[in-house]
């Protein structure tokens, strides 16, 4: 746990400019694929010492979300969210609310599996300029799923960090299952900055990119598979259950 703590910690501190104490986080549970699943972050969230609330639903609204610096946005396996205006569309963008918080200054950090998915289905798919999802989010490519891409359904064993990701010394990640499935591989723009990409001995899918942000004016957009909340390993998982 402390390990995520510290990975979640340098990871949000470098988005903002503000002391811990000053830094406000809304967490959204978009994941409707059974029990929730957050209270991994929660703790994590509470152990960072950052003043965060859970939104009370999957469909906050510019006011809920308008009095925090960053909004959380976490849809977990799930491969149909509130993310996104409309689907099956390209062109299409992020909920109006959230919208109006991206563009009032706010950071967005999406996080999960299958978010891309639920907008424009199997991989692979091109998102050419002029498209919301190149020209904001800065993803030129959804090229691939792991498990369902990769030779033999595999799942991607772990990530390491981008070349230029400097932050945080995280590396590499794994999770609570020996190989994550139906991780997003991406290409992504030149404007983008990559944050993490798979890895993992031979893996057919190795150096795609999975995790990025991607700065547009004063709005600033995360996109990353970590899952984060199966994000540790056996030995971060045993010192969890032994508190």
């Amino acid at each position: 746990m402390k390990k995520f703590t510290l990975f979640l910690t340098a990871f949000l501190l470098t988005f903002t400019m503000m002391q811990a104490q000053n830094f406000k986080v809304l967490l959204v549970d978009d994941d409707n694929n059974g029990s929730s699943e957050t209270s991994t972050i929660e703790t994590a969230l509470t152990n960072s010492g950052y003043t965060w609330a859970k939104a009370s639903s999957s469909t906050p609204t510019f006011a809920d979300m308008e009095q925090y610096d960053i909004v959380l946005w976490y849809t977990g396996n799930d491969g149909t969210t509130h993310l996104w205006k409309t689907d099956a569309d390209e062109n299409s963008v992020y909920n109006d609310d959230l919208m109006q918080f991206a563009n009032n200054g706010g950071i967005v950090w999406v996080d999960g599996l299958d978010f891309f998915y639920n907008i424009v289905g199997t991989a692979p798919d091109n998102f050419p300029a002029g498209t919301f999802i190149n020209d904001t989010l800065g993803v030129t490519d959804y090229l691939s799923q792991s498990h369902t891409s990769d030779d033999g359904n595999q799942g991607v064993p772990q990530y390491d960090k981008a070349t230029s990701n400097s932050i945080t010394s995280i590396n590499p990640i794994n999770w609570e299952y020996s190989t994550l499935w139906l991780a997003d591989g991406l290409a992504i723009s030149s404007n983008a900055h990559p944050l993490y990409e798979m890895m993992g001995g031979a893996y057919p899918l190795a150096g795609q990119i999975t995790a990025l942000y991607n700065q547009v004016g004063t709005s600033t957009y995360i996109t990353s598979g970590f899952r984060i909340a199966k994000m540790y390993d056996q030995t971060m998982k045993n010192n969890l259950l032994s508190q």
